[in-house]
């Protein structure tokens, strides 16, 4: 098994592209993970030929983003010099499967002095130089990396086109909602956007070659629908709020939790349901606020909570 290492370069050209700031700083962290063929370094100016906006996609609404915007932003963060954005290239394709946001934290505390600790892969924490580097967000996209449990039907081409015969089609769209589930949960993302369902592995398998066509996902979210799985953000169902759990379901998995946890009568904020420290072992831990905001109006109209507003906060008070 070989080992994460940093592009390390003192010199650049307009060829090789722009490193977003000094690689080695990660030259400590390189060597603390591992993996065959993978450079683990600074976001290049020629990372938008590499899959990185595509890869941020599968986390986020990452939108229909220009060559020439992602340049200008990202000189733009160079130039700040308070911008740390690291990558993971895979050396067999030459496309970034792994990114991750490093915030600089310039500490006063304990003299200055230095703390190493690591957490999790998921949310690293590593203190280089002066500065703590907070790893952010990692989403790792092989199939070494990722949790995505693909089934086979995902590497077989005809699962990627709509099939004639009623029967066969029936369990194609059936396998394709379990499929789109399975995912959503997994990455904790809540919409679907269907003018950009290529820009995510979901729906796009580079290594056969295969998309799903538009036309198709429709006919799969327009299922979810019917199952409580989905719902349409706009008139011309281009946009779905997409939850492996129906409304009622992350209605009741909630109420459950607040009152086991002796919450009745109390008010949580957003932000403790999703990220605080008393929900870490739930599900809804980390739930897109989207479909928050819809599981909670589901208990505000059973009577059984209100949504409120209060000092420019958003939170709920359970009955």
């Amino acid at each position: 098994m070989g080992s994460f290492r940093a592009q390390v370069s003192n010199t650049s050209s307009e060829a090789d592209g722009i490193e977003l700031f000094n690689p080695n700083l990660l030259e400590r962290v390189a060597n603390q993970l591992r993996g065959d063929g993978l450079i683990f370094r600074p976001l290049n100016s020629r990372d938008f030929d590499k899959g990185f906006l595509q890869l941020l996609g599968q986390l986020t609404d990452v939108g229909n983003i220009t060559k020439d915007q992602f340049l200008n932003r990202f000189h733009g963060m160079k130039s700040s010099g308070g911008y740390y954005v690291i990558v993971v290239e895979d050396l067999n394709c030459g496309k970034v499967i792994g990114s991750a946001t490093l915030v600089v934290e310039q500490k006063f505390i304990h003299s200055c002095g230095l703390r190493n600790y690591t957490k999790s892969i998921a949310e690293r924490v590593v203190f280089l130089s002066c500065w703590t580097l907070v790893y952010l967000c990692v989403c790792l996209q092989s199939s070494k990396m990722t949790e995505i449990d693909w089934p086979w039907q995902y590497s077989f081409p005809p699962f990627f086109t709509l099939q004639p015969h009623a029967e066969t089609r029936a369990k194609q769209i059936a396998a394709w909602k379990s499929l789109v589930l399975d995912y959503f949960r997994t990455t904790k993302q809540a919409i679907l956007d269907i003018r950009e369902i290529h820009s995510t592995p979901l729906f796009n398998n580079v290594s056969i070659d295969r998309k799903l066509p538009s036309e198709v996902v429709s006919v799969i979210v327009e299922e979810l629908a019917k199952s409580g799985n989905a719902t349409p953000l706009d008139k011309a169902k281009l946009r779905w709020v997409v939850s492996w759990h129906t409304l009622d379901e992350w209605a009741e998995i909630i109420y459950s939790w607040a009152q086991t946890n002796g919450f009745a009568g109390s008010v949580c904020t957003f932000y403790e349901l999703t990220q605080g420290e008393n929900t870490v072992d739930q599900e809804f831990h980390g739930l897109d606020n989207e479909l928050l905001v819809r599981a909670l109006k589901t208990l505000e109209a059973a009577k059984r909570a209100e949504l409120i507003i209060f000092d420019d906060n958003e939170g709920v008070k359970f009955f």
